[in-house]
């Protein structure tokens, strides 16, 4: 597991996973979303409250972004990516691929969003390759 960037001039936002399990999936999106909360401020994304996760079985990753669902825009300038290699390249089926990371993204939302008195921390919204944009809701 490792953090890259598109280019050297820029911020590390790619997450390299050797993940494949819901389990360990969950763990990366906590990793990612940290980071994109300690760079929240730098990314110009300071007024966000949602998330959305662009789940892409085609070419195995995760692309997450501080979103406004209102609106339908990306706020602040940054894209983080999960790429999920190893997974990507043992899995066959695209469906199971989705399924997959969707169970892991609910486990993520469950365990890390929500607050003991039931209030989300942020507000999850994800969207497959053959799916709209849905809230995340547990």
């Amino acid at each position: 597991m490792t953090w890259i960037a598109l280019t050297p001039d820029e911020q590390e936002t790619i997450f390299q996973s050797e993940s494949t399990t819901e389990k360990q999936i969950a763990g990366d999106l906590k990793t990612v979303v940290d980071r994109m909360i300690e760079n929240k401020e730098k990314d110009l994304a300071a007024s966000a409250q949602q998330l959305l996760f662009l789940i892409n079985a085609t070419n195995g990753f995760i692309k997450i972004v501080w979103w406004n669902n209102e609106d339908s825009e990306v706020v602040g300038e940054w894209v983080y990516e999960v790429q999920l290699s190893t997974y990507w390249e043992t899995e066959d089926d695209a469906f199971n691929f989705d399924k997959t990371c969707r169970f892991a993204l609910f486990d993520f939302t469950e365990d890390h969003m929500i607050l003991e008195d039931g209030t989300n921390i942020y507000d999850i919204f994800m969207k497959t390759e053959l799916s709209d944009i849905e809230e995340v809701l547990i």
